[in-house]
Formats: C-alpha cells, sequence, structure tokens
C-alpha cells in the first residue's frame, strides 16, 4: 500500500513473521485466560460460600 502526504511517498507492507508472532502471542493469553477462569470455577463449585467477586479481580 501506498500513501502520498506532502509530496513524501510512502510505502506500508505487512511482516507476515511479526504478524504470525503476534497471533501466536495473542492466543497464548486467551488460552491462559481460559484455564485460569476454570480453575476459579472449579473452585468455586466445590466452595460455596467463596466470594466469586475476588475471582473475578484475580482474573
Amino acid at each position: 500500500m501506498e500513501v502520498t502526504v506532502d509530496g513524501e511517498r510512502y510505502i506500508m507492507r505487512r511482516n507476515q513473521q511479526r504478524a504470525q508472532e503476534n497471533k501466536k502471542t495473542r492466543q497464548d493469553k486467551i488460552n491462559k485466560i481460559k484455564e485460569l477462569a476454570n480453575l476459579k470455577n472449579e473452585y468455586f463449585v466445590k466452595h460455596k460460600k467463596a466470594d466469586f467477586q475476588k475471582g473475578l479481580k484475580e482474573i
């Protein structure tokens, strides 16, 4: 993609390798959050009097 601003020409490119790294990092974060949420859900099922608001803060 090319953009011209005030007579200056800028060429925009996408780094495929970096895009893959970013995608993997995002997916790893999502998986980690899901794993933590599942652990907290299991805890709250076993401990009926536990305060779930505190569990949400940890996630």
